[in-house]
This record gives C-alpha cells, sequence and structure tokens, in this order.
C-alpha cells in the first residue's frame, strides 16, 4: 500500500479478462477487493445488484482535500479514490490498454493524462490511489461545466471520514481525541448511510475502534474487531455489498446464530 498496489491489480485484471468463464457477450464486473474484506451477501444477491448497471464502474473517492492539484492551476486536480472499486468490462479493458505493463523493478509508470504528467501534480497522498480513475476518466476541472463521471463541480464529501461510499462499507476516521470523533459521527450520522450504520453499531455494543499510535486518548473507527448478531444484521440490511477490515482474530457470530437470523 502507498508504494505500488496498481501493478498487481493490473496483472490479475490481465488474467481475469483471459479467462473464458461467462458466456460470450454476458455482462461482467471486476471487483478489488482486500484481504480483510467480507461480503455482505450472498452472490446472487450481489450479482443481481450489480447487474442493473451492466457498464457502470463504481468508485470511492477520498475527501477532496486527498485530490492531487496542480502544481501550476488551483482549479485541476487528479481525483484520488479507494484502490477497491469495481470496474465494468469496457473500463477494465480500457484501463489495460493505457497502463504500461509492469516491471518487476520498477513501481508502476502513471501515463500522462489530458497533457500533464504525474510530476505537474502536488502528490498530498498515495499514488495507488491517484491512478486508477484519472487513467480512465480524466481530470477535475473546477472551472468547467462538465467534468467526465464527477458532474459539474459540485462534489462534497466529509472531510472526517473516508471510504464508506459505493459498495463497501468501510470505516476510516481522522486521529482525534475519542470524545471529537464521537461528536463527528454523531453528525455524519444523520446524513450519511455509513453514518447511520456506524452509530448503530457502536450503539450496541461492537467493537469498531483501534487505539492510535504514540496517541494514548485517540481511538479512531478502523476495523471490525468483534460484532454481534444483531450488528451482522445491520450490516447485511444496509445498501453496501462488501465491508473492511475485518482482523484476522475479529469476533464474528457462529454458524448457528447467523443461520437462525
Amino acid at each position: 500500500w502507498c508504494t505500488d498496489l496498481v501493478s498487481p491489480m493490473l496483472q490479475l485484471l490481465r488474467f481475469a479478462l483471459a479467462q473464458q468463464i461467462s458466456p460470450a457477450g454476458a455482462d461482467e464486473k471486476f471487483i478489488f477487493l482486500s484481504d480483510v474484506t467480507l461480503p455482505l451477501k450472498p452472490m446472487p444477491v450481489i450479482q443481481a445488484e450489480l447487474g442493473k448497471h451492466p457498464s457502470a464502474s463504481d468508485f470511492c473517492f477520498l475527501p477532496t482535500t486527498w485530490w492531487f492539484p496542480l502544481k501550476t492551476d488551483n482549479q485541476t486536480y487528479k481525483p484520488v479514490a479507494s484502490q477497491w472499486s469495481i470496474l465494468s468490462k469496457k473500463d477494465a479493458q480500457t484501463l489495460l490498454e493505457r497502463m504500461p505493463e509492469p516491471r518487476s523493478d520498477a513501481p508502476v509508470s502513471v501515463p500522462n493524462v489530458e497533457n500533464t504528467s504525474w510530476g505537474d501534480f502536488e502528490v498530498v497522498h498515495c499514488i495507488d490511489e491517484g491512478a486508477i480513475y484519472s487513467t480512465l476518466a480524466g481530470l477535475f476541472h473546477l472551472d468547467r461545466p462538465g467534468n467526465s463521471h464527477l458532474g459539474a463541480g459540485e462534489l462534497h464529501y466529509p472531510e472526517e471520514f473516508l471510504q464508506g461510499c459505493c459498495r463497501t462499507l468501510g470505516f476510516q476516521q481522522g486521529h482525534y481525541t475519542k470524545e471529537i470523533d464521537m461528536e463527528i459521527l454523531h453528525s455524519w450520522a444523520q446524513h450519511t448511510d455509513l453514518g447511520r450504520v456506524m452509530q448503530s453499531m457502536l450503539d450496541e455494543g461492537c467493537d469498531l475502534l483501534q487505539p492510535v499510535t504514540n496517541c494514548p486518548t485517540c481511538e479512531i473507527i478502523w476495523t471490525v474487531n468483534s460484532v454481534n448478531k444483531i450488528c451482522l444484521n445491520m450490516m447485511q440490511r444496509s445498501a453496501f455489498l462488501f465491508m473492511r477490515k475485518f482482523p484476522i482474530n475479529a469476533s464474528l457470530p457462529g454458524f448457528g446464530e447467523i443461520f437462525v437470523m
């Protein structure tokens, strides 16, 4: 992470596209999931939901303050989105056409977008989270009426939380004191589905908190350490298809409890 996840992602795409699994002409989606992600719905439900928009891809954007600004123009940005995206077959093919072949001795090189190179931007976050979307859809221009898939410069994101959009339910919160974090969560729970799910799970006693290194008073909503069957039911009833981050020692309801839900 933050060095080069793009190269292995491209290799996975090449392998997946080469497989003749689906019938000829069938719609396909390519889903990137981390090793700490679990599905929240049965596979037929996931397939049916993603099949409603067969040509669409799903991206989870990070807060706009994390986007890469052009060094010479404060109106132009390289959008930053979570790696855990879902690509349509057309976008997967386009990405492979535009991205260079990975090399074992060097990180992936990002192709020029709209006559700009990677070096033209102030890099404020990981290259892994700035390469895929902009390679497919271009840059974001505040002074233009239309921006690829992004609309007309009217994007607004809560700056304190990340990665809780589109298909994957995931927590990532600013490193504040526990009291401030809870105030932020209470406000955010009134406006977003992710916030409501997070607040409800905490209210039910589920453990989603992780201590912050070098900050004894800080705990952030980050990992799914322990959930009961009520919280599991909340996750399953949400609009999200997947959820992260489950550590290897996460405490989950037993099969019997899940079965009777």
